[in-house]
């Protein structure tokens, strides 16, 4: 009789370990997981901070592009997180060492994208910029410069190819 209140006494404190240890690792997991998002967002924060951030900037067009940095951020963060997410899971889990190294890639192959967009944001607005300082202001104006500057870059590597071709050739 003793024998087996004191297994199911035992069998309990079992369980509610298990179950404390459960919710301590979870609570963990969330807390790992807040830290990294909050960690992503400041860095993101500070490489897209120069370009949002720039009092200059007025009218409804420049606030349209605000609104589309901001969506595509938060697409990019929402992303990250969950590819962030699942890596810390699948290692918790115990998930076997191929998933979690796929996992990976797959979350750094995402940051570098992230990284390749903020860098394709920044050629931008200093392309645009130094339009302006041109004294181009319209997308048109802008647009037909670029067009000779490319017409104009391409006739001058056609010419050198054919200096290079006829050098060749003697």
């Amino acid at each position: 009789m003793k024998d087996k209140k004191f297994t199911k006494r035992k069998q309990r404190e079992k369980e509610v370990k298990r179950k404390i240890l459960s919710k301590r690792s979870q609570t963990r997991l969330d807390a790992r997981i807040e830290r990294e998002t909050q960690r992503e967002r400041h860095k993101l924060r500070e490489r897209i901070e120069p370009y949002v951030g720039d009092e200059n900037l007025d009218g409804m067009e420049e606030q349209q592009k605000r609104k589309e940095i901001a969506r595509i951020e938060r697409a990019i963060n929402s992303d990250i997180q969950e590819a962030k997410m699942q890596v810390i899971k699948a290692k918790d889990k115990g998930v076997s060492e191929n998933v979690v190294n796929h996992l990976e890639k797959n979350y750094q192959i995402l940051i570098s994208l992230r990284e390749e967009f903020l860098e394709e944001q920044n050629s931008r607005s200093q392309i645009n910029e130094e339009l302006e300082e041109q004294g181009l202001s319209t997308l048109r104006g802008k647009m037909e410069h670029l067009s000779k500057q490319a017409i104009k870059t391409q006739k001058e590597t056609a010419i050198v190819e054919v200096i290079k071709a006829e050098d060749n050739l003697s």
